[in-house]
């Protein structure tokens, strides 16, 4: 048989279920953060290429 709902099993249950809801959150910014940051990196790269392209061909 069920155990009976009681405040306390109910302020636990939803306290849980808001940390795995902030955990999701926080995971997924910081997935977001790391995409944003590896296409910085591309098209710092790519800037830089272009630069010593245009170099070559001044020189």
């Amino acid at each position: 048989m069920p155990e009976p709902i009681n405040a306390a099993n109910l302020a636990g249950t939803i306290r849980v279920v808001k940390d795995v809801s902030q955990q999701s959150i926080i995971q997924k910014r910081r997935e977001q953060r790391e995409q944003l940051l590896k296409r910085i990196g591309q098209l710092t790269s790519t800037t830089e290429q272009t630069i010593e392209r245009l170099y070559q061909l001044t020189r």
